[in-house]
């Protein structure tokens, strides 16, 4: 919004500048206008730009240069006096314009770049008007359009433009891009606004390239990374002009012009602070900052807000654009608003806010892009002392503020006055203030007062002396008059006499200007001549250096390929050894988990054999059930139930992604047809305002104004049959053109063709032999992994097949123990049983015995 406020009082002061020198301001006011059309969005304040813009459009008085796209200058509003920053540049700037009309043998434009803001544009006009040369500029707006097919047309149009003005005027036509970085490819950008970027950028580039020294076109292109541009950008560069940044001196002034153009009540200590605050700002961040403050001033003024009370947080948008947009209507309606003056609070609150214009890593890049160019050590130098200021720039304000002890009071300044900056104090302006004298006692002490006073003491008649006062003045006055006719006469011959003086020195003049041109025109004959040779030297030279690059760029090529061949070779032996790694640790985990199975076993049956000895026949029978097998019946029936679960599921799925890949599209071609209907409204809402505007002219009211159109229409229709003659005549030679040039460029093509058949042809071959070698040492390859891969499987197989052979040894030697141990616990009971059977018969002697010796026996 402030920047808004900024470009339309730039153009009305454009415009008072043009009516106190007597030039028509308002080409240079339209161009200001022009550049604020699509800032912001609000329909209040762009149909009053829109409406202030008309007005002002309307008001210039040169017709070849008014457009409906494009903003045409010619002169300019500003001197080399208003620049505050870069007057160095234009002498640096119009010797690259004349070097790029003389260069005949290519094109190339002149880059501006360093910290924008600085007045870059400001140095454009002042040389352009110097040298009377007609620019176009070419705004970010004028092609970033609302629909990204407009693109491409808008920038074709700026040069056709630039062409047709070369052929009206007969003189080279300057094309202005104000912001190259607003229209060239970001990766910042939206996806929409990245397309229209890239269109712009893909044209741009095409017609740079397609411009020859005969268009007589000098493209200016300001921009704050220059190390970002396109190739094609680099290439065709062919001046490089650096834009300095505000000194401390520079800012004051700067600062000085602001107070004095708008109405504020800063105080010394405010003014201070911003002086020293504004380290590392533009001019155009300066500017800004004021017209910010001018903006709440408007805020201030429109909703009935003290200016005292008004705090930049508490100001919604909405307010903002209420304000414009009155602002605007009062502008247009050719008043001035009169605003409270800008306090303190107000501008320091906005400068709290605001950050330095550039960073050190633009300053770094930049450092480092003139670098690789060699430019000049002072710019290199002036990049370092950026890059200082900026890290030492906090430290500067704090040290800055704490010595600020100027007088908080405000201080009222009015619009037009001019304001000097009073000098910071010193020691030595102290003691000079200390004893400058005090000033006079004033007394009525006047020639006039004294004289009264003594004809009052004397007591003269006041009637005589005022006849006597009366014929003095007459006689002197019959004097003056026959004083002042002498002189006119003399001064009417002294005039005579210096316009015959001025004549013959205008005469003296021309001649010597006729020589020193017809000098100048053979010295640059000698330069043009010097300089084509120089030129063929270069080529030469560029030549050689371009097939030493390619050379080096060969080798560089080559050894990347050799080193990344090695690189791939040393990655597929660290993989190799990395699966050899992981297979021996798989292996040993194999082992370990086999051992753990055993010693898990061996307990196991440990574990049986102590139970086998109170139930042997149970642990027998469920030892050889464990031992011998298992139910393979139900483990086939468990096996077949999981594949037809995993077969249902897998449809499941696959039934469930059909119905959604159907319900995608068919919500992706409801869209398109909903889209479909929309442009077809649009359309037809667009026919029918046209048809309203139509007919929206009304009737004739009296027969004479009918007989007018009449007499209009009938004036129309000839012109149109005399132009429709004209352009039948001028179709047919057009068609006779188009048909010689099209036979041409039908030759060309074939020949073309032919050209490019035969070496995408070679390229086939070429491509199909690389191919066919590629192919065979991928088959080799395939083949000898193949190979090893079969070797590593059939050595895992057989090592697969020893692990096996190994298990059942290790099982039949566990069954032949446990077969050993079962037979000798049967052997030890069957001992015992019978010994159990000895020890029974033998207690049965006994008490046989014992009965037998109890009887006597």
């Amino acid at each position: 919004m402030e920047v808004i406020v900024r470009e339309i009082n730039d153009a009305y002061e454009s415009i008072e500048k043009g009516k106190e020198q007597g030039f028509d301001a308002s080409v240079f006011a339209e161009e200001h206008i022009h550049s604020a059309l699509s800032l912001v969005s609000n329909k209040g304040v762009v149909d009053g730009i829109k409406g202030l813009h008309a007005s002002i459009k309307s008001a210039i008085a040169q017709k070849d240069i008014k457009n409906s796209l494009f903003s045409i200058l010619e002169g300019s509003d500003v001197s080399d006096q208003d620049l505050i920053v870069n007057q160095d540049k234009l002498i640096e700037l119009a010797n690259a314009i004349n070097e790029s009309i003389d260069n005949q043998e290519s094109f190339g434009f002149i880059v501006q770049f360093g910290v924008p803001g600085n007045q870059q544009k400001d140095t454009v006009k002042i040389v352009a008007s110097m040298m009377d040369l007609p620019y176009v500029v070419l705004h970010r707006e004028d092609v970033i359009t609302t629909f990204s097919k407009e693109c491409e047309p808008r920038v074709n149009a700026v040069f056709e433009e630039c062409k047709a003005l070369h052929s009206k005027q007969q003189k080279p036509v300057i094309l202005f891009i104000e912001d190259l970085d607003g229209i060239i490819t970001n990766i910042h950008a939206s996806p929409s606004e990245g397309l229209k970027r890239k269109t712009v950028e893909s044209a741009l580039c095409k017609n740079l390239a397609s411009l020859q020294p005969s268009d007589a076109v000098i493209v200016i292109v300001n921009t704050e990374t220059p190390f970002a541009l396109h190739n094609t950008l680099q290439d065709l560069q062919r001046h490089r002009i650096f834009y300095h940044s505000p000194t401390a001196e520079q800012r004051a002034a700067c600062i000085q012009r602001l107070l004095s153009s708008y109405d504020n009540c800063l105080s010394e200590y405010a003014v201070r602070r911003l002086l020293a605050h504004s380290v590392a700002f533009s001019v155009r961040q300066l500017r800004t900052l004021f017209a910010h403050a001018y903006l709440l001033m408007l805020v201030c003024k429109y909703h009935a807000i003290p200016a005292e009370a008004v705090s930049p947080a508490d100001v919604s948008k909405q307010q903002c654009f209420d304000a414009v947009a009155q602002f605007l209507a009062e502008r247009a309606a050719g008043g001035c608003p009169v605003v409270p003056s800008i306090p303190d609070a107000v501008l320091l609150a906005l400068l709290d806010k605001e950050k330095p214009s550039y960073s050190v890593v633009d300053v770094t890049r930049i450092s480092d892009w003139c670098r690789a160019l060699s430019r000049p050590e002072a710019e290199m130098a002036e990049l370092e002392g950026m890059i200082k200021t900026l890290r030492e720039r906090d430290e500067t304000i704090r040290r800055e503020d704490r010595a600020n002890t100027a007088s908080t009071e405000p201080v009222e300044r009015r619009k037009g006055e001019a304001y000097v900056m009073k000098e910071l104090p010193t020691a030595a302006m102290e003691a000079a203030v200390e004893k400058e004298e005090t000033p006079r006692a004033g007394g009525l002490m006047s020639p006039k007062f004294s004289r009264m006073m003594e004809a009052e003491a004397l007591n003269t008649s006041s009637g005589s002396d005022y006849k006597r006062e009366m014929e003095r003045n007459a006689r002197e006055e019959a004097e003056r008059v026959k004083q002042n006719e002498k002189k006119n006469l003399e001064e009417r011959e002294r005039m005579r006499q210096e316009e015959e003086r001025r004549q013959h020195s205008e005469e003296e003049r021309r001649k010597a200007e006729y020589e020193a041109q017809k000098r100048k025109e053979e010295e640059r004959q000698r330069k043009i001549e010097e300089k084509l040779a120089a030129q063929e030297a270069e080529r030469n030279r560029k030549i050689e250096e371009q097939r030493r690059i390619r050379e080096e760029a060969a080798r560089r090529r080559q050894e990347e390929l050799e080193r990344r061949e090695e690189e791939r070779r040393r990655k597929e032996q660290e993989e190799l050894e990395q699966r050899e790694r992981e297979r021996e640790a798989l292996a040993e985990k194999r082992r370990q988990r086999m051992q753990e199975e055993i010693a898990k076993k061996e307990r196991q049956n440990q574990k049986e054999a102590a139970e086998q000895m109170k139930r042997f026949e149970e642990e027998r029978r469920r030892i050889y059930e464990v031992s011998m097998g298992f139910d393979a019946g139900k483990y086939k029936a468990s096996t077949a139930q999981l594949d037809e679960q995993k077969s249902a599921e897998q449809k499941a799925r696959e039934a469930d992604q059909k119905k959604r890949e159907e319900a995608v599209k068919k919500a992706r071609e409801q869209m398109l047809e909903k889209l479909q209907r929309e442009k077809e409204q649009k359309e037809m809402e667009k026919r029918t305002y046209q048809r309203l505007a139509e007919l929206r002219r009304p009737a004739p009211a009296t027969n004479e104004e009918k007989k007018q159109r009449i007499e209009a229409m009938r004036e129309t229709v000839e012109k149109n049959r005399d132009r429709l003659k004209a352009l039948l005549a001028l179709k047919d030679e057009v068609k006779e053109i188009v048909a010689i040039r099209r036979k041409r460029e039908e030759e060309e093509r074939k020949k073309k063709e032919e050209e490019e058949r035969k070496k995408k042809k070679e390229e086939e071959r070429k491509r199909k032999e690389e191919e066919e070698l590629e192919r065979k040492k991928r088959e080799a390859e395939e083949a000898a992994a193949r190979k090893k891969k079969e070797e590593e499987a059939e050595r895992r197989r057989i090592e697969a097949e020893k692990r096996k052979q190994e298990l059942e040894k290790e099982k039949e030697e566990m069954r032949k123990k446990k077969a050993e141990k079962a037979k000798k616990m049967e052997e030890r009971l069957l001992q015992d049983e019978l010994m159990l059977l000895d020890c029974r018969e033998k207690v049965i002697l006994l008490k046989k015995m014992v009965k037998e010796i109890k009887a006597g026996k």
